[in-house]
């Protein structure tokens, strides 16, 4: 522990052959990961990541009641030199220690009542009950352009549209009723913010990411977990991954405690470069992959 935790690991260099990319290379790169996870340089905030265990406890309603004990009971662990007298001056020798008052309370059931786990479960059932729409936009400039071009095109047909249709109909050309045509800006404004003008690939993206979510069983699943660590601690995370049984992409559940980031000082992990997630394995699987024998696994 003492080589990751010293923050003297770098990272391989990423620029050389590919084909020099090696066990070793990527050895250095889990090192590192590794080293920066067991350091909180990773990820959420070392003072949030410290406390993600306590929060999830409060959440579930199993918090530790040992704060409680101490109100309650006085401190288990008192000076050595305990003074005879109160501040007051009046003589407590007669009265009893903090753990003479502890043992004469055992019987009493210290279990906590919580209403954080109802409040959870409400939470939970309000929000699974409502429709979720996905939205992709294309925010490239090529696809801006060509969506304010079409709204813009919109209005000036129907701005214009008795002149147009006169036209048509002096080439031979039937008028088509359009699906939608705007009274004012604003419907027009409406419209596109709704979508009305989204380009074909950022629709297909939307299809596709839906159909993710749904093979994935995002509402029966992951979706919870994502709430739950929300409710509890306000981070939660989730990773795309091809799954080879089925053959497709699906969306996982990613433990925050067990995975992380590239730190970002303003917390939105927008532009990180790298990510990564521990997981833990079975010796036997461990001996299957890497053909070890146990001994050497």
């Amino acid at each position: 522990m003492k080589k990751y935790s010293g923050g003297k690991l770098n990272f391989p260099n990423e620029n050389i052959n590919p084909q020099l990319k090696d066990e070793a290379y990527h050895v250095k790169w889990a090192e590192k990961l590794y080293s920066l996870y067991v350091t909180h340089n990773a990820w959420i905030p070392a003072t949030v990541y410290n406390s993600l265990d306590e929060n999830r406890a409060y959440a579930d309603g199993r918090q530790s009641m040992e704060q409680v004990k101490d109100w309650v009971l006085g401190k288990k662990a008192q000076p050595k030199d305990v003074s005879a007298f109160d501040a007051e001056g009046f003589d407590i020798r007669g009265e009893e220690t903090p753990e003479q008052k502890r043992k004469a309370w055992e019987a009493i059931d210290f279990s906590p009542v919580s209403v954080a786990p109802k409040i959870w479960t409400t939470i939970n059932e309000d929000i699974r009950s409502m429709y979720y729409e996905m939205a992709v936009n294309a925010i490239d400039s090529y696809s801006v352009r060509t969506e304010e071009h079409e709204k813009y095109r919109l209005w000036f047909l129907k701005e214009n549209r008795k002149w147009i249709e006169s036209q048509q109909l002096a080439i031979g050309i039937e008028p088509q009723e359009p699906e939608f045509m705007p009274e004012n800006m604003e419907e027009l404004e409406l419209y596109a913010s709704t979508g009305g003008f989204k380009v074909p690939y950022a629709i297909s993206m939307e299809d596709l990411l839906k159909h993710t979510f749904d093979i994935s069983e995002w509402d029966k699943e992951v979706a919870e977990k994502v709430r739950k660590d929300l409710f509890s601690f306000g981070y939660a995370m989730i990773q795309e991954v091809y799954d080879k049984e089925l053959k497709r992409v699906v969306v996982k559940y990613v433990d925050p405690k067990y995975a992380g980031l590239q730190f970002n000082s303003k917390s939105n992990y927008k532009n990180s470069e790298w990510g990564f997630e521990l997981q833990f394995m079975e010796i036997s699987q461990i001996r299957q992959r890497l053909n070890m024998s146990h001994e050497e696994a």
